[in-house]
């Protein structure tokens, strides 16, 4: 593949990778502000916004970082087996992955749950203090995952040991 070619796609990795960052911290100002808030309509409104935001900004990006970060290893020498700071980005984009998938059940019931429930019911309080510390770790995990981006640790793994072998 060309450098141009290169160039864009390390561009559109970038980009969704930023956006993903963003739609993340996005969410856990949202989420703090339903665990500090007593007003029944608007605790309901911020629920629904975060199930909105997590299904429709923060999921697709994930999917995004990580088709176009495999797209980046294939295509430059970095190799997504080579070196550990690589598959220590696959993993953490993987594992903050999961857990997003993991956790729309609780959003969707915390946005389906009736405003009066959300703040009495003792389940959905533990699940609303839950919805904060959940893109709290992601948020921490993906900027780990910038700085791995921007010092790429040296060190290769067996397989680019191996490969790096003459």
């Amino acid at each position: 593949m060309d450098a141009a070619a290169r160039r864009t796609a390390l561009s559109l990795h970038v980009a969704v990778s930023v956006g993903w960052l963003g739609a993340v911290l996005a969410l856990l100002s949202l989420a703090a502000a339903a665990v500090s808030t007593h007003d029944p309509v608007r605790l309901h409104a911020l629920y629904l916004s975060l199930d909105l935001g997590t299904r429709w900004a923060a999921l697709p990006l994930c999917v995004a970082a990580l088709l176009t970060g495999l797209l980046q290893s294939w295509i430059t020498p970095w190799g997504v087996l080579r070196h550990w700071w690589v598959v220590a980005k696959l993993t953490i984009t993987v594992l903050a992955g999961v857990l997003l998938l993991a956790h729309l059940p609780v959003l969707a019931a915390l946005a389906s749950a009736s405003p009066e429930a959300l703040l009495e019911d003792p389940t959905l309080r533990r699940s609303r203090v839950q919805m904060v510390l959940a893109p709290g770790a992601a948020s921490l995990a993906l900027g780990a995952a910038t700085a791995l981006s921007v010092f790429k640790p040296r060190g290769l793994t067996p397989r680019g040991r191996k490969a790096a072998r003459p």
